[in-house]
């Protein structure tokens, strides 16, 4: 059975508005290499993992489009990745928002490292880059490094003041100090 873990949609709203300052600010200060930190990856794959809805598909393909008209490699790539990614998350029966950290982690890897590899190879074809293997070392490792490093910290800082947000309402429990009745072991009396 398919657990409902959708979440409103103001914590993600401010977590964009967040991610797309910081792609613009942040990103440029921190390079590897050539790679740089695409927070706006990490803002598509938490609104798939977050919002299973079909509105997601749209919102990804949007941010997708902004992404690509405001970065020189080639238009529509992000557009197309970004929403096959969210299509896939949103499609995905199992939720992610209760899984562990290391789930969590291995799930993104996966998520940045396709993304990286088809952008890095559409870019070669289209803008003529010399050598694939020099991209893939000075480019592609080093931006799904950073890429990693940087959803680990979004990750847990999201999860740290959303509170329960996308926990279903069977896991929630509210434990009443002030509430009598038996011990875990026996009745009150003994």
């Amino acid at each position: 059975m398919k657990q409902n873990t959708t979440i409103p949609a103001h914590p993600l709203l401010i977590l964009g508005v967040f991610l797309a300052i910081c792609q613009y600010v942040v990103a440029p200060v921190f390079p590897l290499f050539s790679g740089h930190i695409n927070f706006f990856l990490i803002l598509v794959f938490m609104l798939g993992v977050f919002r299973k809805q079909a509105s997601s598909i749209a919102i990804a393909w949007f941010l997708g489009l902004f992404y690509d008209l405001s970065t020189t490699g080639p238009a529509g790539t992000s557009a197309l990745l970004f929403t096959v990614g969210v299509f896939l998350l949103v499609r995905l029966d199992t939720s992610l928002v209760q899984a562990s950290i290391r789930e969590i982690l291995l799930s993104f890897v996966v998520f940045s490292a396709t993304y990286e590899l088809i952008y890095l190879i559409v870019a070669s074809l289209f803008l003529g880059a010399t050598s694939l293997f020099s991209l893939a070392i000075l480019t592609f490792l080093p931006s799904v490094l950073l890429d990693v490093i940087a959803f680990a910290l979004v990750w847990v800082l999201f999860k740290r003041f959303s509170g329960g947000l996308g926990q279903s309402s069977k896991e929630v429990h509210f434990q009443n100090p002030y509430k009598l009745g038996t011990p875990k072991h026996g009745r009150l009396g003994k």
